[in-house]
């Protein structure tokens, strides 16, 4: 038995562990066994060489050399103590390290953080209905008119343009005569009514003919991105190539498109939203019991080491779809890779605090999960990335291997414990709700 002690520091942990002299012994001497053949001194035949004699000499280091019997023994301590260590470093040998002593190590480590304390009773999610009103059913045929509108060259000189009609227009921007960068383009979409412009811009533009060119004059307002063109007058001078005119079909069309009578149709966008607000509200409730239960739950603090090898793993996978290695990526760009840690730090510190959330729950829980519904789960996974039959096979295959199917297992265990915990919230409010 390895006689283990934590010392709280902090942050991290110091951990010292003690073997027993004779243990140590043994192992040495398995170790030395090994090493054995490859040995020579002088005075013995190579690979005759006792132990002892071997150790004298110059180039033998006891510490490179029986390497492996400390790691042995430090893995043989975190599985005889069950401590869940996230990275461990510093490793030191204390005093003597020879035969007829223990051998005594510590090392720093930081452990997984654990929940403290989780009390479903202080969270307080209620579920939500929304009313699917008739002004929502109008706005869904709004939008379904605006995705089937037509488009046809206006040829009519005297047309006037109107909302929604596209000009396509080439345009030069000066100021005090001097073109400026990024005040010109060529055959620019401009949607009357929904680009924007510099104020004034459409109004003017707007009374232009096909094939017109005309000169404008604005002025970029105070506010403006661009402080170097803040309050400037300029002027832009448009050549209007076309004038698409947008025909926008009336309800009667859309109706008779899908075979159906006007109230018919406004029945199906009526029943439709139902439907997506149905899912939507439960997706809200799922995610506001989750993260109502993170937060109310007392958890340590995580380990920055833990968060580091998340953003690791997202780096390495960054790289390896860019096709690229880091050396040639940061030529391009030496500040990517500190970029890409910043902005990612926050969201995967939560993230982790969710997974230890949920595998605590589970554990409290007694939540398990069978072959069946990983297999479930994978399936599910190649079907969503719509691959031909032989590239899903190989998938499955991949994902079916033992570190992958792990990561599967641990994913549908953690939607489980969503699940288990949005059930208690529904029988929670349920009984508030009853007193």
């Amino acid at each position: 038995m390895i006689q283990t002690k934590v010392t709280k520091l902090a942050q991290p942990f110091k951990l010292r562990f003690v073997e027993e002299a004779d243990v140590v012994k043994e192992m040495v001497e398995k170790e030395y066994e090994k090493l054995a053949p490859t040995i020579e001194a002088k005075g013995f035949r190579k690979g005759k060489v006792p132990r002892d004699v071997a150790e004298k000499q110059k180039w033998f280091n006891k510490f490179e050399i029986y390497r492996p019997i400390f790691d042995e023994i430090y893995k043989k301590a975190i599985e005889q103590e069950k401590f869940d260590v996230v990275d461990a470093r510093d490793f030191e040998v204390m005093g003597l390290f020879e035969d007829g002593s223990p051998l005594v190590m510590q090392c720093i480590v930081y452990f997984a953080p654990t929940i403290l304390s989780f009390d479903i009773n202080d969270v307080n999610v209620q579920e939500k209905h929304t009313d699917v009103t008739e002004e929502m059913v109008n706005e869904q045929i709004k939008i379904a008119q605006s995705t089937k509108a037509t488009f046809t060259n206006a040829i009519l000189p005297e047309y006037q343009v109107k909302k929604g009609d596209i000009m396509f227009i080439d345009y030069t921007g000066r100021i005090d005569g001097k073109e400026f960068k990024g005040g010109s383009a060529k055959a620019f979409k401009f949607i009357i009514g929904e680009t924007k412009f510099i104020e004034g811009f459409e109004d003017q533009i707007k009374h232009l003919k096909a094939g017109e060119t005309r000169t404008i004059s604005v002025t970029f307002p105070a506010d403006y991105f661009s402080k170097e063109l803040q309050n400037k007058a300029a002027e832009f001078e448009i050549h209007v190539h076309k004038i698409e005119v947008r025909t926008i079909p009336t309800i009667e069309d859309l109706a008779k498109e899908e075979e159906k009578t006007v109230e018919d149709y406004k029945q199906s966008k009526y029943n439709k939203l139902i439907e997506d607000h149905a899912k939507i509200d439960k997706d809200g409730f799922e995610s506001d019991v989750l993260s109502g239960c993170v937060k109310a739950a007392d958890i340590e603090p995580i380990p920055d080491a833990m968060i580091q090898y998340e953003l690791a793993n997202e780096w390495n996978q960054l790289l390896y779809r860019l096709g690229t290695t880091e050396e040639e990526h940061l030529k391009k760009n030496p500040q990517a890779k500190d970029a890409f840690f910043a902005q990612r730090h926050q969201r995967l510190e939560k993230t982790i605090q969710v997974r230890i959330f949920l595998e605590y729950v589970c554990t409290e829980n007694k939540i398990e999960v069978s072959t069946k519904e990983v297999h479930a789960f994978i399936d599910r996974r190649v079907k969503q990335l719509q691959k031909t039959d032989e590239e899903a096979k190989s998938i499955r295959q991949n994902l079916l291997k033992e570190q992958n199917y792990k990561a599967s297992e641990s994913a549908v265990k953690q939607e489980k414990a969503a699940t288990f915990l949005v059930d208690e919230m529904i029988k929670k409010n349920a009984n508030e709700s009853k007193a």
